[in-house]
């Protein structure tokens, strides 16, 4: 009977002890992390990855090609504007100038000899040859009319009047002839139509010809069209190479834009002028820069992800502003853009909204103890809630709506933080 006795009041102290701690583990304050709200300003963004690029670049070519004599320049060179940077072996340019000017002057003579006036000798003694002819008809005339009035009086015979007649018709077919032989003088020397037109038309040609050759022998040899850095030198000295071969490239420093292509579905509010911040991750801090959204591309481009993905993205080309020159054409950056921005807003990490029966709802710490408070949310970010009811200024909330022991009236203690 004492045993049992004993083991009833073990068991009565046992129950006891374990009521006390639980009492005294109730009425001991809650240690959690506690979030004290003010109104500040709530943006909702993205960020993405994007690369930097000279705003001026430019690939520099021969327009004759040919042999490379000399490079005067090398990867990564500073130069100045009308520098010479590459010299073209011109000397086959030169011989077919040579040939044209040959050519010119050969045509210049042909069309002398073409267009030539009658010579005023050969002229001249031919028109003598007429006049001595029109005198020997005018003599013929005049003995044959003799002769036919010594006819009529029976003076002298049929035949010598007939003589005559021969002689008058000689006389006159000999002037015919020498009228005839300066027609041929003045047609052999006259050029058919179109003549004149037709050399005219030879020498514009090789005129055009000459002078497409001396404005390559001029653009033979490059020269820089700016102060700027060689970027690539894609030739060596001694290779031979084609028109419109690109020889090097050269772009300006300090003047860069960075290219970002966004997701099609992340460009409804991203417009030029649009405000956006730039970082940098240096290897000892990282760098930050304001900029502007310079120009976005009028179509999209498909892409593949680093996961393998198909995604239609839209190139934006960004102006950073300030100081830059730690940047170089070809650094990844980050470029933030601010879709939408609301100001003095009372905002909590999402973290710290939960549901209670169906509503939104905060741990709030009122007078030191936890209570449920129902709120309505607002604009969400990857981050922050906006809360528009239920909250105010300098209410304290519980970041961690599951901490263990965690419940209405518990009394609650913890350092305040701001966010």
């Amino acid at each position: 009977m004492l045993k049992k006795k004993v083991k009833w009041i073990l068991w009565f102290l046992l129950i006891l002890a374990v009521v006390a701690y639980s009492l005294f583990a109730y009425l001991q304050p809650l240690a959690a992390p506690l979030l004290e709200v003010r109104p500040q300003a709530v943006e909702k963004s993205f960020t993405e990855s994007g690369t930097v690029i000279s705003a001026l670049e430019q690939d520099l070519f021969s327009l004759a090609g040919g042999k490379i004599l000399a490079l005067h320049t090398r990867q990564g060179a500073e130069v100045r504007a009308g520098d010479l940077l590459v010299a073209m072996d011109t000397q086959e340019l030169k011989f077919q100038l040579d040939q044209l000017e040959g050519q010119l002057l050969s045509t210049q003579g042909q069309e002398s000899i073409a267009l030539r006036n009658p010579s005023p000798a050969h002229a001249e003694q031919q028109r003598l040859a007429i006049r001595q002819a029109e005198m020997l008809v005018e003599r013929a005339q005049t003995d044959y009319a003799h002769l036919t009035e010594l006819h009529e009086a029976g003076a002298v015979s049929r035949k010598t009047l007939e003589e005559g007649e021969n002689a008058l018709f000689e006389a006159e077919n000999l002037l015919a002839r020498q009228k005839l032989a300066l027609d041929l003088l003045h047609e052999q020397l006259t050029p058919p139509p179109g003549t004149r037109e037709q050399f005219a038309g030879l020498r514009e040609s090789l005129q055009a010809q000459k002078a497409l050759l001396e404005h390559q022998i001029n653009q033979s040899s490059v020269f820089a069209p700016f102060d700027g850095i060689i970027k690539d030198v894609f030739v060596k000295e001694g290779a031979v190479t084609l028109p419109g071969t690109p020889l090097l490239s050269i772009f300006q420093p300090g003047n860069y834009q960075v290219e970002v292509f966004l997701l099609t579905g992340d460009m409804e509010q991203v417009q030029p002028g649009m405000p956006v911040s730039i970082t940098y991750a240096g290897s000892i801090r990282d760098y930050h820069f304001e900029g502007k959204v310079y120009a976005v591309a009028p179509t999209a481009v498909e892409t593949v992800s680093a996961l393998g993905l198909v995604e239609q993205r839209v190139k934006v080309t960004v102006a950073p502003a300030g100081n830059i020159e730690i940047l170089r054409p070809g650094y990844e950056v980050d470029v933030k853009f601010v879709t939408h921005r609301e100001e003095e807003k009372l905002s909590v990490p999402r973290t710290a909204v939960f549901t209670d029966n169906g509503t939104d709802a905060l741990w709030v710490v009122q007078q030191g103890r936890a209570e449920i408070r129902q709120v309505k949310k607002g604009l969400e970010t990857d981050e922050k809630v906006v809360i528009e009811e239920g909250l105010h200024s300098g209410d304290q909330i519980i970041r961690n709506p599951r901490l263990a022991g965690l419940a209405e009236g518990k009394r609650v203690v913890g350092q305040i933080g701001r966010h």
